[in-house]
């Protein structure tokens, strides 16, 4: 089978984030049948909706050990609460740190990755033409 090259789909991803439009167009220069450029069609958006899958896979992963993290950081901050040694400190500054971790993380890299998988998703949906 053959896949679109790791190097083509990070410059067409990097020309899709610079793109604001919410539609976006591909058009590749070069004398094709049609079969041809059906194949052609075929691989980009299917890439890109590989990619897209592959992002809402890691995603559920992610929000899922985040939350776990998180809950982890409650239960030191509360057990630190109910000690008043060194361990006790150790908990709570462990905690503190697994808490801002996930608050950090949901208020500056939840919005790149909500616009990273609009841009994957609209490229498996982006218009293709072909033009000699």
């Amino acid at each position: 089978k053959e896949e679109l090259s790791e190097e083509l789909a990070s410059y067409i991803f990097e020309i899709a984030k610079q793109i604001s439009l919410e539609e976006i167009s591909i058009k590749i220069k070069g004398n094709f049948d049609e079969e041809k450029q059906s194949e052609l069609e075929s691989l980009i958006r299917r890439y890109y909706r590989k990619k897209t899958v592959l992002f809402n896979r890691n995603d559920k992963y992610d929000s899922i050990f985040k939350s776990l993290y998180a809950f982890i950081g409650i239960i030191l901050v509360y057990i630190s609460s109910h000690t008043d040694n060194l361990l006790g400190e150790l908990f709570l500054i462990a905690g503190s740190v697994a808490i801002w971790e996930v608050v950090g993380d949901f208020l500056f890299e939840i919005m790149k990755r909500k616009r990273e998988k609009n841009i994957y998703t609209r490229l498996s949906r982006c218009n293709i033409s072909f033009e000699d």
